[in-house]
């Protein structure tokens, strides 16, 4: 669905819906929109790709969804959070210790060994 805006030839796509896998079990009445709106203002902040007007970044779709994934690995398992001094994979018990990126580059390596192996 396309809307277009009275005066104006800008144009707005309508939401698309993104189903994801949650782990742990998170308390509903901490997920807020606000944690939400941050963690995507971090991104923003951290990655340029997403406020550049020239073509500095790749054109692929696919290139771009990698460093998504790469960035989110980071953020929440090698990034330490300056709130409660740890990573966020570390303050929800996901993991025991601080990630390099040796280790998600291992993640990814062994990720992709499992995608063409299957």
């Amino acid at each position: 669905m396309r809307l277009a805006l009275k005066g104006s030839t800008a144009r707005a796509s309508a939401a698309v819906s993104v189903s994801i896998r949650v782990m742990g079990t998170p308390l509903k009445a901490l997920i807020s929109t606000s944690s939400v709106g941050k963690y995507k203002q971090t991104i923003r902040q951290h990655m340029q790709r997403f406020a550049r007007v020239t073509n500095g970044h790749s054109k692929k779709i696919d290139n771009h969804v990698h460093m998504v994934a790469h960035y989110t690995t980071w953020y929440k398992f090698a990034g330490i959070n300056s709130a409660v001094r740890m990573s966020p994979a570390i303050a929800c018990g996901l993991e025991q210790r601080l990630l390099d990126v040796g280790d998600i580059v291992k993640l990814t390596e062994q990720y992709e060994e499992g995608v063409r192996s299957a």
